[in-house]
């Protein structure tokens, strides 16, 4: 896989996730990260999925319930992302070597 595919793979993989925890997912294309939010919830209790830096960021002033959130996201994205690094960095030695 290159880095494109991967970066692809992981935020398939993410939004998977938090449709699981019931969010709903907007994604204008033209930023690099995607929203999150649950129905009904205001844009202050929304978290939001970088795709560069892989991580999930909300506000301080977010619920409780949202900061949870965002960290089971991050919990729950490491091993995926360190996963998919993996055969990038492997495939490259491969092309190196």
């Amino acid at each position: 896989m290159n880095k494109k595919e991967i970066v692809r793979a992981i935020t398939y993989k993410v939004c998977e996730f938090v449709q699981e925890l019931g969010y709903i997912i907007e994604d204008d294309g033209f930023h690099g990260s995607i929203t999150f939010q649950k129905p009904g919830e205001s844009i202050d209790n929304s978290i939001e999925w970088n795709r560069s830096y892989q991580e999930a960021v909300t506000f301080n002033w977010a619920s409780d319930e949202t900061k949870a959130d965002c960290e089971k996201i991050d919990a729950h994205m490491k091993p995926i992302i360190e996963h998919y690094n993996a055969q990038y960095v492997d495939k490259r030695k491969k092309v190196v070597a």
